[in-house]
């Protein structure tokens, strides 16, 4: 199959999980609907392509927009977070002293693939500084989006389950439950 057929397809694979997280009111259907659908066909042996272009112009709207959410009130939440985040170097080290091996070992990638496969962090960057390196492509998209899957699916059950957190409240109401609760 020719590069804009496969495109057309990716993009509409893509289109169809958009609609059908909108349908079953499915949270974030713009990024998760897609995610889920590419992944889902990539598993099956599907082979998505998309324009490097588009790819960049999406990576920049998504850094302007997480950009602009970073406020004044959100930085002066960092000192109540310094546990968290002095943690956060100990957890990427962890994931990769754990990972690495099991992709070398278990699921015999390449050393490249299995050191950009193992590290967390941002999926698009992940791929580009893979490919770059020489590393396999197609298995650090799905072991990315995998990774960002579980992550997301995950994360609200533990938060509702073990912390008591009520996703549907708007986050003036958790701030102030937050408050009441100290």
């Amino acid at each position: 199959m020719n590069n804009i057929a496969t495109q057309l397809k990716t993009y509409g694979i893509g289109a169809t999980g958009v609609l059908l997280f909108i349908l079953l009111g499915l949270p974030l259907p713009f990024l998760m609907g897609p995610l889920v659908l590419c992944l889902i066909a990539a598993l099956l042996g599907a082979n998505l392509q998309m324009q490097k272009f588009l790819n960049f112009a999406f990576r920049t709207i998504l850094g302007v927009a997480i950009g602009a959410s970073i406020t004044p009130d959100v930085l002066a939440t960092v000192p109540r977070m310094a546990t968290s985040l002095a943690i956060v170097p100990v957890f990427i080290v962890l994931i990769g002293l754990t990972s690495y091996p099991l992709f070398r070992k278990l699921f015999k990638l390449d050393p490249v693939t299995s050191y950009y496969g193992a590290m967390p962090g941002g999926l698009q960057d992940l791929l580009i500084f893979g490919e770059a390196a020489g590393g396999n492509v197609r298995a650090l998209s799905l072991i990315h989006a995998t990774r960002v899957l579980m992550i997301i699916g995950l994360a609200p059950i533990v938060l509702s389950a073990f912390w008591d957190v009520d996703l549907l409240a708007r986050p003036e109401k958790q701030q102030l439950k937050h408050r009441l609760s100290n």
